[in-house]
């Protein structure tokens, strides 16, 4: 009888026990392991757009906040374009393109990831163009008016055609692009040096032509109408050969378009890349004034 006396009494108090701790009169020291479990881990950032050569810093913040973990890794998925430190997250753009950056901590069981985006640093390839159209524009981004840590550039292709200047009159700010092309289309016509060569081989060659061919205007002066009627019929026969000099067929120019301009921003301190909604047409007119400017909206 007294042992289940004493059983009963343990059990009441055991009971007593855990409404107190459920009330919050008794704190009792809970295990960091369990603790942990329901813990989170946050980047700074989820997508990052990032100049080769630069560096920047990944940063975990942990949920709940009173969490104290140390035993972060980094780990990078291509390290060809994304190099980083495994203890402090020091991160380096090494080559363009795209890779995902892995952070994990062992001891709270927890993982996150994020993506980083290495761009070629926005540089004009040629500073003049003999042909430009021109935009004087007003610009705003995800609804906010541009800032100093913005970069704004004009593309044809793939290619970095003008960098926008911020400038300012009359309290006015506003954008200058100066998009050049080689034609009036907006294209940038390359020469190969092969073709130079050649072209200098030709040259060469016409030289000499031209000197074998007044050496053979003084053998041939004299000479009779039969000379006279195969040089005609020469002719004739080129012209039946549909070609231009020596009987060769000329490939005819393909007509040409206007070329598209894209306009992208990037904000240096966000890290985030936005194009704008509307593309433009290389005409070789000028947009906008300083009264009616060209409007740009980058989303």
């Amino acid at each position: 009888m007294k042992k289940l006396t004493k059983i009963l009494h343990l059990l009441g108090c055991t009971f007593l026990l855990v409404q107190l701790s459920s009330c919050e009169l008794l704190d009792f020291d809970v295990d960091s392991d369990l603790a942990q479990i329901a813990a989170q881990m946050k980047l700074n950032f989820d997508t990052a757009y990032v100049y080769r050569g630069y560096t920047l810093h990944v940063i975990p913040t942990f949920e709940p906040d009173s969490l104290n973990i140390s035993d972060v890794y980094y780990t990078s998925g291509d390290t060809s374009v994304v190099y980083v430190d495994m203890k402090t997250g020091r991160i380096t753009a090494v080559g363009a393109g795209w890779t995902k950056l892995y952070v994990e901590s062992v001891s709270a069981r927890i993982q996150d990831s994020c993506t980083v985006c290495v761009m070629d640093p926005w540089e004009l390839q040629q500073e003049e163009f003999p042909y430009e159209t021109v935009f004087y524009a007003e610009a705003t981004v995800k609804g906010a008016p541009m800032d100093n840590n913005m970069v704004f550039a004009a593309f044809v292709g793939d290619e970095c055609r003008a960098i926008g200047e911020l400038l300012e009159f009359y309290g006015v700010k506003l954008l200058q692009f100066r998009v050049g092309g080689d034609d009036v289309f907006g294209n940038k016509i390359i020469i190969t040096p092969s073709e130079d060569n050649n072209d200098n081989e030709e040259e060469e060659e016409d030289e000499e032509d031209e000197e074998n061919n007044e050496g053979e205007k003084e053998d041939d002066k004299g000479n009779g109408q039969d000379e006279e009627d195969e040089d005609i019929w020469d002719i004739f026969d080129d012209d039946n050969e549909g070609g231009d000099e020596g009987g060769e067929d000329v490939e005819p120019t393909p007509p040409q378009k206007p070329q598209t301009i894209v306009f992208r921003c990037y904000d240096k301190k966000k890290l985030k890349l936005y194009e704008c909604t509307l593309n433009a047409t290389f005409d070789g007119a000028t947009h906008g004034t300083l009264s009616n400017l060209y409007k740009m909206e980058f989303k």
